[in-house]
């Protein structure tokens, strides 16, 4: 079957992979396992799968569309088993539309049969308990660098996602402000915006989070991998790109109430606003703000002459605000 994927699709599940191996190795308590050789079964975590939901233009442009789909199981991915043992291990699937499940025996050779579609899984022997202390280390250390590792492949599709933001609010703001504004973010703006949304503070960020939850193994019952994280970063860079510019996440509403109101002050203008949206409880702060944003001093807040926007506005251009 051909894969049509998402950028990065295959790379991202193989790093997830990574990711929950390492995790369930660095929480292995080494004094619970027994000396001796020891079989490692490291259970697959992904199938690819015909989606049975509607996933778009995907399924159309390929009949013989494959997609990721996440393995739950009833252990952790990474099973122990001494020389000559046997367990009963239990999985199933639950993304994008599908409701399978089973039952498996994992023995020295691994999987006694294959869960449908799945990628990855593999068995290897440690020779004593040092071996396997050592195996897991490296399991544990590569999970942490697949992590970076995949937060650091959505640079480029990060990147593209702010500039398609600050697109959309510039045709928003030339519209309002009948002239052409070509950009709200400049390029050293937009840099720092990405370093922002990928690395953030210490550990957090917000792709870091996105990634985070992508490891929740139902994380994509409505949507494949490709979606989640598309309409994930188109939405965090929106909201991101309003707040670096200073307009409220109900900008466009306001700047679009105030466009097709008669209002000749704030005050007004915030009561038609409630008018339309009686629980959002606009105040006259967040009116300004959403008609002052993109501290453009050209072009601000011309068809409403308020002394208090005008006040308002005075100050965001000159840096008070």
């Amino acid at each position: 079957m051909r894969i049509t994927h998402f950028p990065q699709m295959l790379e991202l599940v193989h790093g997830i992979d990574r990711i929950l191996i390492g995790r369930t190795a660095a929480a292995v308590d080494l004094v619970e396992v027994p000396d001796g050789e020891t079989t490692i079964v490291r259970l697959p975590t992904w199938s690819m799968l015909k989606p049975a939901i509607d996933v778009g233009l995907k399924a159309v442009k390929n009949k013989n569309l494959v997609l990721p789909a996440r393995i739950q199981w009833s252990c952790p991915p990474l099973v122990f088993l001494d020389r000559d043992a046997t367990t009963q291990v239990s999985w199933r699937i639950t993304n994008m539309g599908h409701r399978l499940s089973g039952q498996i025996e994992l023995t020295r050779d691994g999987q006694s049969e294959e869960i449908p579609g799945q990628v990855g899984g593999s068995v290897d022997v440690a020779f004593s308990k040092r071996d396997l202390g050592r195996r897991i280390q490296k399991l544990a250390t590569d999970g942490d660098v697949a992590r970076w590792q995949v937060v650091q492949s959505f640079e480029e599709y990060t990147r593209s996602k702010i500039a398609e933001a600050s697109k959309q609010l510039a045709r928003e703001f030339s519209e309002y402000h009948g002239r052409s504004i070509p950009a709200v973010l400049d390029e050293q703006r937009v840099d720092a915006l990405l370093t922002h949304m990928l690395f953030g503070k210490g550990d957090s960020s917000i792709v870091g989070r996105m990634v985070e939850q992508a490891l929740d193994p139902v994380a994509f019952d409505k949507f494949d991998p490709g979606r989640y994280f598309s309409l994930n970063l188109k939405r965090s860079a929106l909201g991101e790109v309003r707040r670096v510019i200073g307009d409220p996440h109900i900008g466009s509403k306001v700047r679009r109430i105030h466009a097709k109101a008669n209002v000749s002050s704030l005050e007004e203008l915030v009561e038609v606003y409630n008018e339309y949206y009686p629980n959002e409880h606009l105040g006259a702060k967040r009116a300004a703000a959403a008609l002052t944003a993109g501290h453009f001093p050209e072009v601000f807040a011309e068809g409403l002459p308020d002394s208090e926007l005008r006040d308002f506005a005075d100050r965001r251009i000159g840096g008070g605000i």
